[in-house]
């Protein structure tokens, strides 16, 4: 088997993004490859520091993987690499991508914003500097 094909999800709605993961299981089965799943929980600029901070915020990755595991098992039907990190998107995507030697990255890209334009999207960030090649899945109508 080939090096996995990681697809990356917005942890706050990962049920919606059903679309993303099986345009991820068709890349991986073109591939012969195995899937990795990645969340990231972007830091909050003005969150607390310190150790209760740092419990709650290990606390609330567990849960968001297992729940990501178990929704991710259900819609594969079989097993699925989850990781779940911390801090900006682009950067954590990337960095588990080189980590797991991924070949391959999937993920959603959102309706264009006004915003974006301005700062550029995540989507945008990884295509740009990914080693690999990114597939990028539209969004649902």
């Amino acid at each position: 088997m080939t090096a996995p094909v990681l697809v990356a999800l917005d942890p706050s709605d990962i049920e919606a993004q059903a679309h993303i993961l099986a345009a991820a299981q068709a890349e991986a089965a073109a591939r012969g490859a195995g899937l990795a799943l990645i969340l990231v929980v972007e830091g909050m600029r003005h969150a607390a520091h310190g150790p209760a901070y740092a419990e709650l915020r290990q606390s609330l990755m567990q849960e968001a993987a297992n729940r990501a595991d178990a929704w991710a098992q259900g819609v594969v039907g079989g097993p699925v690499e989850t990781h779940v990190a911390y801090g900006d998107a682009d950067e954590q995507i990337l960095a588990a991508a080189e980590r797991l030697g991924a070949s391959a990255i999937v993920m959603g890209e959102r309706r264009e914003r006004a915003i974006d334009r301005v700062l550029g999207s995540v989507a945008q960030a990884v295509s740009a500097r990914a080693g690999v090649p990114v597939v990028l899945v539209p969004p649902v109508a």
